[in-house]
């Protein structure tokens, strides 16, 4: 199934016994078996990464009509919120019009409580279904901890939350072994680009830590040890901050 065909005429050339050229088309149909029903999730709405999660949050997705006409009334649908191990089933009940999206909120609430990362599948099950290949949107959401300050890591116990996001990152997690950054400012561990050698070409990677509680602290301050090295008037480092989880 593709959104687009292309229908292609080869006439061979024009020869003193074969006169093929000049044919003109005037009506033209392809006939064949289509797809009456198809449906599936495209978008997770809420939650999302950040800090502030409860046992009780509150799934919300949106779902398009891929057919040629309107769905079902009924829509069966189900999130997981470890992979698939598990499923939390409901209905939606409407009819979704060609083409049309609708957003649903589910009824039964997730426990996302405990700080970590959450493989989210949302899944639609419509019996009449003639297109499987849509029916199923993974995504991944990280739900971070919130501390009170002081706060201090050396991680040494692991990363405590921290982690990469960016485009074309060589972060790692170890212990450094490269001909420039080959230590660390205390123990074993340290974020690195690239553990063993250089940072890579149009890199645009970040580390994102937990979240911290700054209520009552009027000039809160961050330090940090940072070994630095790159390229001159082109690269570099920098810090940012949000108070809305990034948004």
């Amino acid at each position: 199934r593709q959104s687009q065909v292309q229908i292609r005429y080869n006439l061979g050339p024009t020869t003193p016994t074969d006169n093929l050229s000049g044919w003109n088309i005037e009506n033209f149909s392809i006939t064949g078996n289509y797809v009456e029903y198809d449906v599936g999730p495209v978008a997770l709405l809420s939650p999302a990464t950040g800090c502030g999660h409860s046992l009780a949050e509150t799934v919300s997705i949106r779902i398009e009509n891929f057919g040629p006409g309107a769905t079902p009334d009924e829509i069966p649908v189900r999130y997981s919120i470890d992979g698939g191990a598990t499923f939390s089933d409901e209905i939606l009940n409407g009819a979704i019009a060609h083409e049309g999206q609708v957003e649903f909120d589910f009824a039964q609430k997730a426990d996302l409580s405990i700080p970590g990362e959450y493989q989210l599948v949302l899944e639609t099950a419509l019996g009449v279904d003639e297109d499987s290949t849509n029916n199923r949107y993974d995504t991944t959401i990280y739900v971070d901890p919130s501390y009170s300050l002081p706060y201090v890591q050396d991680f040494e116990n692991g990363t405590d939350f921290w982690r990469v996001e960016g485009l074309n990152s060589t972060f790692e997690f170890g212990s450094p072994m490269g001909s420039i950054i080959h230590t660390t400012a205390s123990g074993l561990n340290a974020w690195v680009t690239n553990l063993d050698g250089e940072y890579g070409n149009d890199e645009d990677a970040y580390l994102v830590g937990p979240c911290f509680d700054f209520r009552g602290i009027d000039y809160p301050v961050f330090e940090c040890k940072l070994y630095l090295s790159c390229e001159s008037n082109t690269d570099g480092v920098f810090v940012e901050y949000s108070l809305n989880n990034g948004q």
